[in-house]
């Protein structure tokens, strides 16, 4: 049965959902008459999903990109608190043995504990009995947390570390949430190139600023040591974090979601 009016409606996901399932069927649906997309909402628009989007998308479909973190905290001298942060969030790929956690972060921390024998390594979620326990038995794990009890230990992170590497034949167009929350709570972020994905692409353009892209056991150890150990380098890292953040706290997310919205009712009505 073709509807006499057609549905319009707005997508919510992400550039894998959207390669998987957006394209075939609701493609189909709508030359079949049965609906049509009016806007896309997705959590990041990075190049490479604009081009995924742009491959199938029919004309006049709005791509709205909900880039939504935490709001921001004010930063106080000696505010955050000693730790390195890891979340298992992050751990959405392939499920991939995560090499470079287990190869040249663990073995850079291992060494940094004999510099700073004070600093922690915490890490929240459910996957915690995935790492070997080697690497395991470094980090205090604090289990999966309500929101605000994770946005707590969230703002006061000396640092965080991106656990896993995105491969190209894997999650290449998706960014995980958490990075936004990181860069909107001004917590700068170790980790690796993760090239030729959107994940590596987010971090590229953060370079310098929220992020410190490592490459192996010598540059991870450099890292943990300015940012514990010089003040000032955490304290510029963590500012011009906040200044990328702003784009992506709540009301930002909420203000193009609901525009998006606005230009959907429109054109309904025109």
């Amino acid at each position: 049965m073709i509807l006499s009016s057609l549905l319009p409606v707005v997508l919510i996901g992400c550039g894998a959902v959207s390669r998987l399932f957006y394209t075939p069927v609701l493609r189909a649906l709508e030359a079949a008459g049965c609906l049509r997309v009016k806007a896309i909402v997705v959590p990041v628009v990075s190049p490479r999903l604009a081009r995924e989007i742009s491959a199938w998308r029919t004309e006049g479909v709005d791509v709205v990109p909900l880039l939504t973190g935490v709001d921001g905290p004010e930063y106080k001298e000696g505010a955050h608190g000693n730790y390195v942060l890891m979340s298992g969030a992050l751990l959405a790929s392939d499920r991939s043995k995560p090499e470079f956690l287990q190869k040249s972060f663990a073995a850079a921390w291992v060494r940094f504990k004999a510099i700073r024998s004070d600093a922690r390594w915490i890490y929240t979620g459910r996957d915690y009995a995935f790492f070997d326990q080697p690497v395991a038995s470094l980090a205090e794990n604090l289990g999966l947390l309500d929101d605000e009890s994770f946005r707590k230990i969230l703002v006061r992170a000396t640092c965080a570390v991106l656990p896993i590497e995105h491969r190209v034949d894997g999650w290449r167009f998706s960014v995980p949430s958490r990075l936004i929350s990181l860069i909107a709570a001004g917590v700068p972020i170790i980790a690796p190139p993760n090239a030729g994905t959107a994940t590596g692409d987010f971090l590229k353009d953060h370079e310098g600023e929220g992020v410190i892209i490592v490459r192996n056991e010598d540059e991870c150890l450099s890292a943990l040591k300015k940012l514990f150990t010089e003040p000032e380098f955490r304290l510029s890292r963590h500012l011009k974090a906040l200044e990328r953040g702003k784009a992506f706290c709540p009301k930002v997310g909420r203000e193009r979601f609901m525009a998006a919205l606005s230009r959907v009712t429109a054109s309904i009505r025109s």
